[in-house]
């Protein structure tokens, strides 16, 4: 494939078919040298990912200045599971109806998109506040 230059430095383009239509379209690249080292990275397609020379330019110096990871790093950062509580109950659930309710009911609102580091005692707080109006303590 030929490389097609661009009015910024470091970025060109490619044209490839495109995926799930007709004709071609443009992914862009770009070129940098980094401790001594040169680096050709793929900054996304013209359509898919809505790339213009000049967001390529954009990336480019961002990358050079260390302010954005690779496209490898965010890969590997997407690939990390982060335990939070509903993913927890997942796992946890043993099929108990009463304890399932009760995390249905009440604490999959409030916590379950939260990982445990992240919840505070004000958060405890506001739902012990939030089921005192709502229900009567239990003997």
């Amino acid at each position: 494939m030929k490389r097609h230059k661009t009015n910024y430095p470091g970025v060109f383009y490619r044209e490839a078919n495109r995926i799930g239509g007709n004709g071609l379209k443009r992914v862009y690249y770009i070129v940098f040298e980094q401790g001594g080292k040169v680096f050709k990275e793929k900054v996304g397609r013209q359509y898919s990912d809505d790339m213009t020379p000049a967001r390529a330019a954009r990336i480019r110096a961002e990358r050079i200045e260390g302010r954005r990871p690779s496209r490898k790093e965010i890969r590997e950062t997407a690939k990390v599971v982060k335990w939070i509580i509903d993913r927890l109950w997942q796992k946890y659930n043993a099929g108990w109806l009463t304890d399932g309710g009760r995390y249905e009911n009440h604490l999959k609102a409030s916590f379950g998109w939260k990982e445990p580091r992240n919840i505070s005692q004000i958060d405890i707080h506001r739902l012990r506040i939030t089921l005192t109006k709502t229900l009567k303590p239990r003997p």
